[in-house]
């Protein structure tokens, strides 16, 4: 018997005619879900057999952490499959389930994730109001994380820019600055992501002299240790790009020459160590 059909039997097994099943079964039964989800990585069966788990759960325990739980499972399979609307309305679920339980950060976690859903569906609006939603349950949570706090409002200005409100996004990522600590290891993925995207929102607007000093500031970022090439690979490159556009080729050739000594480290570049190559050749005879 394999894997998939032994969850299957197991799953099965726990229904109403089960009349000893509790929630120690319910719980091995969970795990068989969980293993065809995050280890086999079937999504389909996977999320066969989660909905059935999810639809057991629901019989035997009610609303309970155990049935929230399955709803997520249930929710991450479908989003593995790039089924978003079946995804939302599954996490929109086990949000309402959340919030019956008095389980407040779960209730934020899923509002992300209903956002992320969204914006899959090309629906900024409807993910923008769910961010805010996130960041408001945790601002007025004690103990508020600020890692976490930049994070949301780093996503949430990443929101706002698709909606077109940049003086709003201007101000979510400063906010987001301010709950950062720039020598902190563990603070420097979220403060590398905001400020390229800082930079990136200058940029947006033609406003070229805000953009170079947000990219410097970036390439000032990555390059301390640990490095970060990738961040110091685009920031090189938009600051070659916008020296271009101001007329200044010198400029651009240096940038676009340190771009061409963090890339050509990089095996995967090869396409990209060719096409700057070109550029650069360009540069050079104009």
């Amino acid at each position: 018997m394999t894997r998939f059909h032994a969850a299957v039997c197991a799953s099965l097994m726990l229904s109403l005619s089960c009349a000893d099943a509790n929630e120690a079964d319910a719980r091995k039964f969970m795990a068989y879900c969980e293993h065809e989800l995050n280890d086999t990585k079937n999504y389909d069966e996977a999320g066969k057999i989660c909905k059935r788990v999810r639809e057991d759960i629901k019989v035997l325990l009610g609303v309970s952490p155990l049935y929230l739980q399955s709803v997520v499972n249930e929710a991450d399979s479908k989003w593995a499959l790039g089924n978003y609307p079946e995804a939302f309305n599954l996490y929109s679920e086990a949000a309402d389930v959340a919030i019956k339980l008095g389980d407040i950060n779960k209730v934020r976690e899923l509002r992300i994730r209903q956002a992320e859903a969204e914006l899959f569906r090309g629906k900024s609006f409807e993910a923008e109001i769910l961010l805010r939603d996130a960041l408001r349950r945790l601002q007025s949570s004690r103990g508020s994380n600020p890692l976490q706090e930049a994070d949301l409002l780093s996503r949430h200005a990443e929101v706002l820019v698709t909606l077109g409100q940049t003086k709003a996004a201007m101000q979510g990522y400063l906010a987001a600055f301010a709950k950062l600590d720039a020598d902190s290891i563990k603070h420097r993925p979220i403060l590398l992501k905001t400020q390229l995207r800082y930079a990136e929102l200058f940029e947006r607007q033609s406003r070229y002299s805000g953009a170079t000093a947000s990219y410097l500031k970036l390439l000032q970022i990555a390059s301390s240790k640990p490095s970060a090439p990738e961040y110091m690979a685009i920031a090189y490159g938009r600051l070659g790009w916008i020296s271009e556009t101001l007329g200044k080729p010198a400029d651009a050739l240096s940038y676009y020459r340190r771009q061409l000594e963090v890339i050509e480290k990089d095996p995967a570049q090869v396409a990209a160590v060719d096409e700057l190559r070109k550029k650069i050749v360009q540069l050079e005879k104009s």
